[in-house]
């Protein structure tokens, strides 16, 4: 009997028929033909073909304009990594994009199971990911071979003399402006806000996490990048600013007048049955709080690109 996968996530599922649509179709959204899907199985196409699966199975468990079925075994999910790198596995592949994997998204739920917010957060973050990975190959140097050199540097203990065109300092920076930049863009931060969908407590929840990750973040770079006067610096700078003057203004300002009065709100029978869009356009200061939401939101958007452009830097 074929391994089943415990804990599977749509999100992954979503990610990897992605990748396959990218490095095959090149565009993400492009899904495969089924004649594409047969080229695939070495049972079908022995000269060329490249996993070992039947190309009706391959067509019932991956069918166009569909995710990968849920109930699909290890063995095959470990066939289709290995489309992507030979012998790559589906564990090492659902490790490598953990960290752009979205909070809030249930494990034991297929991708038509989920609610439409989910599946729309889902979608907008791999819309962030293609947006700075656009073809298949920059993502696997940045993604699958660099985590996996970096995981074999690490069990091996060895040091790799990299050739690199900056400065230890600004290749520092840029690792720190990297992981900034995925925490935006699977966040509710650098991800447009729907005024009718989305929900301030949740974005709150969010930004108070970001601002403890930024937090963190900056605590391993020394404070003296930034005397220096480059482009790393402006990165610490303006991550300093987004920190302190842009979500620290507003929390401070906003955030908890308006959890005062949503616990109020939900104890209040006369709200027991609005949903949560609705019931917060009740607060007192709505227009001011969502005006507010949307200005911060397109200033972390702007942010994000500017570390997008930064990390991309020749």
């Amino acid at each position: 009997m074929s391994r089943r996968v415990k804990n599977l996530s749509a999100f992954d599922l979503k990610f990897l028929k992605a990748l396959l649509n990218l490095k095959i179709n090149e565009k993400y959204t492009s899904d495969l033909s089924t004649d594409q899907k047969r080229d695939l199985c070495i049972t079908h196409n022995w000269e060329d073909g490249i996993i070992k699966l039947h190309p009706d199975h391959l067509t019932r468990i991956m069918p166009m304009g569909k995710e990968i079925s849920h109930s699909v075994s290890l063995n095959t999910l470990n066939q289709l990594c290995s489309i992507l790198k030979k012998e790559y596995k589906w564990h090492s592949f659902s490790a490598d994009i953990s960290v752009f994997r979205p909070e809030n998204i249930s494990e034991h739920k297929s991708y038509s199971e989920l609610s439409n917010r989910q599946q729309e957060l889902i979608d907008k973050t791999l819309t962030g990911i293609f947006f700075k990975y656009r073809t298949f190959e920059l993502f696997k140097k940045e993604i699958i071979d660099k985590i996996e050199t970096e995981n074999t540097d690490e069990k091996n203990k060895i040091t790799l003399d990299l050739s690199v065109k900056h400065s230890a300092q600004v290749e520092k920076i840029k690792t720190f402006a990297n992981r900034i930049y995925i925490e935006l863009i699977t966040r509710k931060a650098a991800i447009p806000i729907d005024e009718k969908k989305d929900v301030i407590e949740e974005v709150y929840n969010s930004w108070y996490k970001l601002f403890c990750i930024i937090r963190e973040e900056m605590k391993s770079l020394p404070v003296s990048y930034l005397k220096e006067e480059n482009s790393a610096s402006t990165i610490f700078s303006s991550t300093i600013e987004i920190l302190n003057e842009v979500l620290r203004t507003h929390l401070t300002e906003h955030q908890s007048k308006f959890r005062n009065w949503l616990q109020v709100a939900k104890a209040a029978s006369r709200y027991k049955k609005i949903a949560p869009q609705e019931l917060q356009k009740k607060y007192p200061e709505y227009k001011i709080l969502i005006s507010s939401l949307k200005q911060i939101n397109k200033k972390l958007i702007n942010f994000s690109q500017q570390l997008y452009n930064f990390t991309n830097e020749s």
